[in-house]
């Protein structure tokens, strides 16, 4: 007949039984994200044809197995029908190729593979011949043995493309099973035949390069389906079917050829053909991707666990006996495999242990982080009486900010794991202390309501304003805290940390250290916030607006530039005051954005009115956050450059206590803005400290004095004694002066008495837009004196 295997001599003969070939075709799966293959109707469609030939050729071939011609004689049925299934499936692998961008030379590996195969098979059908005489080893074995390589370098293809990324106890698990599973089946199926085998050298070797070939495939599939954790998809289970059959179909027909009872075309070779069906239809699947299952549970245990007790029993079965080599070794191997996986195991629980140690632990202070403080909060109120109250404690540290940017973050951190263990002293058994984020840090304090948690709130804020020793600094730092009690002031745990934070802001802002917290206070924390984000929508937006005011040199009545203010006429709150919004704008870290913006809307509205024949100058006021950002000038220069304006037109102020905040930084970035041209003016002079033991470092250009000092000054000698001295003051240093808030005639006459350069105010006009001002001016024939301008102030 034309079987699709090598014939052998049985031992009788001379000869030993060979072993029939086995084709695979299996791919590893990631563990992570497996892919599940499902018969697909339109892929079906498109291949019914091939579909329908393999079935009629197995069917056909089954149903005339009674009618099999005698052994060593020529048969079509043998030649041709028993190769179509092997054809059909090789055209499915190629068309695969297409299909399968990823794996395009695994399947081209695996059709080229059946095509050979199905050629050695007829070949050994038509040239070779199937009879008693016919010599072995063949042409046709070197076709069939030629195939194994082609199939497993597709294996590694497969395996690459989707099990890069499985963990290394996955690859050992499937690995013990492995070998487990080949142990056995090497024992019960091939070991009485190999045990047979004898002859010549090149028969022996022959012989035993097939079973050596199975038990390798059968490993294969064994890994492979631990892979996927067990749980194999529809195309590795129709590949694992048909190369099980290929396996029992060949040791089946070893134990046969040894006992010489093997009948040429018989049922045995139907087992090859049904091995070539299922592999056509694991062809004919589609693919579609779901998240693989978590390998968790008895399962992945379970199943290796098993495999080594098999191993174990079949070694101890085998003391005495003759047990083949192969199956020995398979045993071996899939015990030392266990304990190397135990081995891995102990290592894998360590590195989990430590990394759930890890992301509970804060890494710079080795307190608690947010997610420990969350779940142990969470399990502290999870059935908790409301009778037995619980404490949440928001800690913030004043001024941290400044301390990391003057004196670097090696400096803040040092600072920051300090804090931990002064507040652990004050802490009770059963409290927790964790670090938020930042400089915030949290606490719970079990069964402790206002008045006691209030009493070690105290006590934290005292131990925080003790003098921490970095290095060979000592720093003085305060904390404010905020306190929520449960149940009275929230059920859930994000309630209570939210609400403790509010409080803790309360007390930042009030300076009191501790607050407890209030509903009436939250409304306004919601108030606020919701400004912020109005603010934050406001100027990204252009929702702001600028009104100026005019500035008049006394010496000769000409307008020499205009104040200009900041406007947000908000659509649901209205017009929202300066003095509200831009505090907020400050704390919320807005005040950069808005400092841009009010420079660029500044200096266009110069461009528009030196259009309009009036050339004056912009001054905008800088807050300190500006003047501590090194980039700052860089961003006013760039604003200089894209509206033409030069840079002697802008006059920048600062006040008194801007410069101190951070007197050395300040400095520097006042000094570049001047060499850029641009103009330095001190704001409300007088109301600051130092003022004459630093104004002689400064890089000043003009000296404002405070509204505060001007509107009075009528009635009160003392204060026309200030005014009249800071401006004698600020003549000898060179710098000109000017009086903001003149309201009255009476004020203006004292001032140009007193020697002032400029006023401004109500006397004149109030704040008026752009347009405006231009209109007043002509209204009230003023004209402008730029040649003596010094600027136009632009106030935040």
């Amino acid at each position: 007949m034309a079987l699709p295997r090598l014939r052998a001599k049985v031992a009788r003969n001379g000869d030993a039984p060979a072993l029939v070939g086995l084709n695979v075709s299996v791919g590893l799966a990631d563990t992570e994200r497996v892919e599940r293959f499902v018969l697909s109707e339109a892929v079906v469609g498109r291949h019914r044809w091939l579909l329908w030939l393999t079935f009629a050729s197995l069917i056909l071939y089954v149903t005339t197995v009674p009618l099999r011609p005698p052994e060593g004689a020529f048969s079509l049925r043998d030649a041709g029908l028993f190769n179509i299934p092997f054809v059909c499936a090789s055209i499915m692998c190629l068309r695969r190729v297409r299909a399968e961008p990823r794996d395009r030379l695994a399947w081209g590996l695996f059709g080229v593979s059946m095509a050979i195969y199905a050629a050695a098979n007829l070949l050994g059908t038509l040239v070779v011949g199937t009879g008693p005489d016919a010599p072995y080893p063949s042409i046709a074995d070197a076709g069939w043995l030629v195939c194994y390589p082609l199939y497993y370098a597709g294996l590694v293809l497969l395996a690459r493309s989707r099990a890069a990324r499985s963990h290394l106890s996955v690859w050992f698990d499937g690995a013990v099973a492995g070998f487990g599973a080949a142990a056995i089946v090497v024992w019960i199926l091939l070991g009485p035949a190999l045990a047979e085998i004898e002859g010549r050298f090149s028969t022996v070797a022959t012989n035993a390069a097939y079973p050596i070939a199975d038990v390798l495939l059968i490993m294969v599939i064994v890994i492979a389906v631990g892979l996927l954790g067990w749980r194999p998809t529809m195309m590795w289970s129709l590949l694992a079917a048909g190369f099980a059959m290929f396996a029992l179909s060949d040791g089946i027909f070893l134990h046969q050829e040894v006992l010489g009872s093997y009948q040429e075309g018989g049922l045995v070779d139907v087992g090859w053909l049904v091995g070539a069906v299922l592999l056509t239809l694991a062809c004919l699947t589609r693919e579609g991707r779901y998240e693989a299952p978590r390998q968790t549970g008895l399962l992945i245990i379970a199943v290796p666990a098993v495999f080594v007790m098999s191993s174990l029993a079949l070694l101890t079965y085998g003391q005495g006996r003759s047990l083949p080599t192969i199956a020995v070794i398979c045993a071996v191997a899939s015990i030392v495999l266990a304990l190397v996986r135990l081995g891995l195991t102990f290592r894998e629980v360590q590195t989990l242990a430590d990394t759930r140690r890890l992301a509970r632990t804060d890494d710079l202070t080795g307190l608690a982080n947010r997610r420990h403080f969350y779940e142990r909060l969470n399990d502290s109120l999870r059935n908790r009486s409301p009778a037995d109250p619980l404490a949440v404690v928001i800690l913030d540290l004043d001024r941290f900010k400044e301390i990391n940017d003057s004196l670097g973050h090696a400096a803040g951190d040092a600072l920051l794991v300090g804090v931990g263990p002064r507040v652990e002293d004050v802490l009770r058994p059963g409290d927790l202390l964790a670090r938020l984020g930042g400089d915030e840090f949290a606490l719970f304090l079990e069964g402790a309501g206002q008045d006691e948690a209030h009493v070690v709130a105290s006590r934290i804020v005292r131990e925080i304003a003790s003098p921490f020793v970095v290095g060979e600094m000592t720093l003085h730092v305060e904390a404010s805290v905020g306190v929520a009690i449960w149940p009275d002031d929230g059920d859930e745990v994000d309630e209570l940390v939210a609400r403790a934070d509010v409080a803790m802001f309360v007390a930042k802002s009030m300076r009191t250290g501790v607050e407890l917290y209030d509903s009436e206070r939250d409304r306004a924390h919601l108030d606020r916030f919701g400004v912020i984000e109005a603010l934050r929508e406001a100027i990204g937006s252009d929702q702001l607006v600028l009104h100026y005011q005019p500035k008049l040199h006394l010496a000769t009545g000409r307008v020499v530039g205009a104040e200009a203010l900041v406007r947000w006429e908000d659509p649901t709150r209205g017009l929202v005051p300066p003095d509200r919004f831009i505090p907020l704008a400050e704390q919320s870290g807005l005040m950069g954005a808005l400092t841009a913006w009010v420079l660029r809307q500044a200096l266009a509205q110069t461009v528009i009115w030196n259009a309009q024949g009036l050339a004056m100058g912009i001054a905008v006021n800088v807050s300190a956050s500006s003047l501590r950002e090194s980039g700052f000038p860089d961003l006013v220069a760039d604003l200089l450059h894209e509206t033409g304006v030069p840079p002697h037109v802008l006059t920048l102020e600062i006040t008194e206590d801007t410069v101190m905040s951070d007197r050395e930084r300040c400095l520097d970035v006042l000094h570049r803005l001047r060499s850029f041209g641009i103009r330095i003016s001190v704001d409300d002079y007088g109301t600051g400290h130092s003022s004459l033991a630093y104004l002689k470092e400064l890089p000043v250009d003009e000296l404002k004095l405070d509204r505060s000092f001007i509107s009075s000054m009528n009635d009160d000698t003392r204060l026309a004694a200030i005014v009249e001295s800071t401006i004698g003051l600020a003549h000898s240093l060179g710098l000109p002066i000017v009086a903001e808030g003149v309201e009255t005639p009476d004020v203006q006459d004292r001032l140009t008495i007193a020697g002032c350069d400029l006023i401004q105010g109500y006397l004149l006009t109030r704040p008026l837009p752009g347009a405006d001002l231009v209109a007043w001016l002509r209204q009230n024939g003023c004209t402008v004196a730029a040649e003596n301008a010094v600027g136009v102030r632009t106030s935040l």
